[in-house]
């Protein structure tokens, strides 16, 4: 993918993230890239002998200028994201909220279901995130809500084999 493809990438994602439910994700990520991502730098510091070297000649002295000395310090820092990093992280928020979500719901359901000897259990199983409803779910509802999060795996899926 070019620079430009990338860029038109994030801000379609950003746009769809803003105007959803899940528009903490979007923030959380800007957070995440106000921050930058950890670096470590070097810094190299130019410092000067202190005395003069003095060397003795057959009959003359002689004074040398005094030497620098480089001496490297690693520091930790920060840069930014990249746009195409920016992209991953997006994916990567989306997919951690949205399918994974939708993945433990699914488990849950399966597995209740399982121990009770049903086939389809009659429960509302909600996940919170600070006091915020992300999606609530109900098994009766589960089959268009089942293919949504699908076609996002296989478009998050599509969108990461072309960034690479």
């Amino acid at each position: 993918m070019a620079e430009i493809d990338y860029e038109l990438a994030v801000a379609s994602i950003r746009k769809s993230l803003a105007t959803s439910p899940l528009d903490w994700v979007l923030r959380e990520v800007n957070e995440t890239l106000r921050l930058g991502k950890p670096a470590v730098r070097t810094i190299e510091e130019a410092k000067e002998e202190s005395t003069d070297a003095v060397h003795y000649s057959t009959l003359a002295q002689e004074s040398q200028p005094r030497k620098q000395t480089r001496r490297k310090t690693k520091v930790p820092s920060t840069e930014a994201y990249s746009t195409k990093e920016e992209l991953v992280l997006l994916l990567d928020s989306i997919e951690r909220t949205a399918i994974a979500t939708m993945d433990m719901q699914a488990y849950v359901i399966e597995d209740i279901a399982q121990r009770q000897g049903l086939s389809a259990p009659n429960l509302n199983i909600v996940f919170e995130r600070d006091g915020q409803l992300s999606s609530p779910s109900f098994h009766e509802k589960q089959s268009p809500v089942v293919e949504q999060v699908t076609t996002l795996r296989h478009a998050i899926a599509e969108l990461r084999s072309r960034a690479r």
